[in-house]
């Protein structure tokens, strides 16, 4: 059951998809109260209580304990002092003994989660302006609370099937070059790969929609010839345009009216990747419809996936701001004192600080100006939505690859998420394992994170580790950035192990894909805290390094340096299978209770239920080429199982369970 409750006047976000009368009846659970911070919603917490959602955000899948702030922000690093980070997602679930409910706050500005931050046993969700609807989402189980919420917020965005392969990704210097020299290597190896990403080194001058003209003389040549190869081109999107006569979405875009003003009417100026920029306003349709279409100057020449960034928004200053900042810096000249010398501490905020923008940074709406705060954490989704629009426009039956940064519930319907800038830390391989769960309640199934982690140096250990885990999660990016330690995996001396590893990845791609189209086609989480599943099991309740995927697995990936094992709980007796290649595997049927599992650096475990099975093929060096005749079914079987084995062109939008399901009889 869900229902409805209105606040002030909320601002239409699109997030739901079932258009709900508001009840006019007093909100269940929360004591409501307008104090200083804004409209307050205050939720006494049970002894036993955790909070699950908030997809990305930091801290343990159980969020209760910390203060979150939904208020899109690029604030890198992701450490666990942090309180926002590039998404908002206003979906919490509570579960305890005596009650489990979900509620999503849907409040496109500033708004404050404190889960016990304050208060131990007090959840207060404060709403800076106090215009929103609030949603009270029940049901019988937490599986059922989220599939619940995931119908009022409608369906999840569908991948091509070539999205699952494997997807290698460098900021500093991409070209034709690079691009050719990884693919010798990986076929040197027998790695298996579909894509490649071209970060914003590899356009010109960083502006969108362009090649770099030296390090990709022929783009579309190029695009051809590597789509001749399987290979897929995902090149970069960033939000803003620069100012400047010479580029076309810049002429196009003035002409048009599409670009967010300041509070003088002038068009709002930062200064990003590209220089001088101006922001397209994505509240408006004219502005989605002129963005969309620009996308055709790749479509046309055959790039299929494209990832959107930059766009909480990210804006490295303002004009006014470089006077502030140079206004400081002779201020700490002249009068020299660490505690002067601190203020640069937070520098960053002195050349623009989005909190302060107040009215220099507008929206039209409705043939309204609105200033950003207001509708801040859309911004990002906005953008995405005209980005599907292009694709639409282009061809409304092909399915396109595309991941974003910023997002907004909502817009789960549209695109994936890669989960930002990370760190090659062994904590950001945890974190990874503990967002999939919070992003899966909120719609997004298309995720993951920079494989080795994008920010620092990773090592062979780290990076063979995460990608034990990544092989089981749908988006499978393999990214670093300028000024870090080259990361494409054969320039590791674990190059033949990691090339195992991603071999393993395209055998299980038959089941990944199975299990991820079903979940998307039932509303369901591909991925779950056991908690979820085992909701009598104390035990389960408190495991926070394990999950379960699809309707058999569950996941206990090594995420310790220098670990040689690591301990388990089984909620139910399992299989547990060891793997250091597709062939060189073993297969250990283990009983329900805690257990010590001994995995060497170059093996991985995971766990299958007693009486299931799942599906594993021959592994091929393309997606498209992975043959489901080469099926086999492994499980633990004490009687035969039944597998609803999903499958489809990969291609297409036309696609129901009924068409696309056959049953695959496992026997022991």
């Amino acid at each position: 059951m869900i229902r409805k409750y209105t606040y002030g006047t909320p601002y239409q976000t699109y997030a739901a998809v079932v258009d709900l009368e508001a009840t006019g009846e007093p909100i269940p659970y929360f004591s409501v109260e307008q104090g200083e911070k804004g409209l307050s919603f205050s939720l006494p917490l049970q002894e036993d209580e955790a909070v699950y959602g908030l997809g990305e955000n930091v801290r343990g899948i159980n969020k209760r304990g910390y203060l979150y702030i939904s208020n899109n922000v690029d604030d890198a690093p992701e450490t666990e002092g942090k309180h926002s980070l590039y998404a908002s997602h206003n979906f919490i679930l509570v579960s305890g003994k005596q009650r489990t409910f979900g509620v999503f706050f849907d409040d496109p500005a500033w708004f404050s989660f404190d889960l016990g931050f304050t208060d131990p046993d007090m959840a207060v969700m404060t709403s800076r302006f106090g215009d929103l609807s609030v949603y009270i989402i029940e049901g019988s189980t937490a599986n059922e609370i989220v599939k619940n919420f995931r119908k009022l917020i409608g369906p999840s965005y569908l991948p091509p099937k070539w999205a699952f392969g494997f997807i290698q990704s460098r900021f500093g210097g991409v070209s034709e070059a690079s691009i050719n020299e990884t693919l010798a290597e990986y076929e040197k190896l027998g790695l298996p790969i579909d894509s490649f990403c071209v970060d914003i080194d590899g356009l010109d001058e960083y502006q969108n929609f362009t090649w770099h003209k030296e390090n990709f003389l022929d783009p579309e040549r190029f695009v051809k010839e590597k789509l001749e190869e399987g290979i897929h081109l995902i090149p970069i999107v960033d939000v803003a345009i620069r100012k400047d006569e010479k580029i076309l979405e810049y002429v196009t875009g003035a002409a048009d009216d599409v670009f967010c003003r300041n509070d003088r009417g002038e068009d709002f100026v930062g200064y990003v990747w590209p220089g001088t920029c101006v922001f397209p306003d994505y509240f408006q349709e004219k502005t989605r419809k002129w963005f969309g279409h620009a996308y055709q100057r790749y479509l046309n020449m055959g790039v299929h996936g494209f990832w959107n960034d930059m766009n909480e928004p990210a804006v490295f200053a303002e004009p006014e701001g470089f006077k502030r900042g140079a206004e400081k810096l002779n201020s700490i000249c002249e009068e020299y004192s660490f505690l002067k010398f601190g203020e640069l501490m937070d520098f960053q905020k002195i050349l623009y600080d989005p909190e302060k923008a107040g009215d220099k940074f507008q929206h039209c709406i409705d043939g309204k100006r609105i200033p950003n705060e207001r509708v801040h954490n859309l911004y990002g989704a906005m953008m995405t939505q005209g980005t599907n629009e292009g694709f639409l426009e282009y061809d409304p039956n092909m399915r396109f690859t595309l991941f974003t940064r910023s997002s907004y519930i909502g817009s789960h319907r549209y695109t994936g998420i890669w989960l930002g800038d990370n760190h090659s830390w062994w904590s950001h391989l945890l974190q990874n394992l503990k967002w999939i769960p919070s992003m899966n309640m909120c719609g997004y199934l298309y995720t993951g994170s920079d494989l080795g982690g994008f920010n620092g140096d990773t090592t062979d250990e780290l990076m063979l580790r995460w990608l034990q885990l990544g092989i089981f999660i749908p988006l499978m990016r393999n990214h670093s950035a300028w000024g870090t330690r080259q990361q494409e995996l054969w320039r590791f001396s674990y190059k033949e192990k990691m090339a195992k590893v991603v071999n393993i990845r395209y055998a299980l791609i038959p089941y990944l894909y199975s299990e991820f189209m079903k979940c998307a086609l039932r509303d369901e989480s591909m991925y779950r805290p056991l908690a979820f599943d085992y909701p009598d099991d104390e035990r389960a309740r408190r495991v926070e390094d394990q999950l379960m995927m699809g309707g058999e697995c569950m996941l206990a990936p090594v995420y310790e340096q220098n670990a040689k094992g690591r301990y388990v709980y089984l909620p139910e007796d399992m299989l547990m299978v060891r793997m250091r290649s597709v062939d060189d595997y073993e297969e250990v049927k283990l009983t329900k209770g805690d257990h010590y599992i001994e995995v060497d650096t170059d093996q991985l475990i995971f766990f299958i239920k007693r009486n299931t099975a799942i599906p594993v093929a021959k592994p091929a060096m393309r997606v498209k080429d992975i043959d489901p005749s080469t099926i086999t079914m492994h499980g633990w079987l004490d009687q035969p199982y039944i597998y609803e084995f999903y499958d489809d062109d990969g291609l297409s939008k036309n696609v129901t369970l009924e068409k696309g399901i056959r049953h695959i009889k496992a026997v022991n």
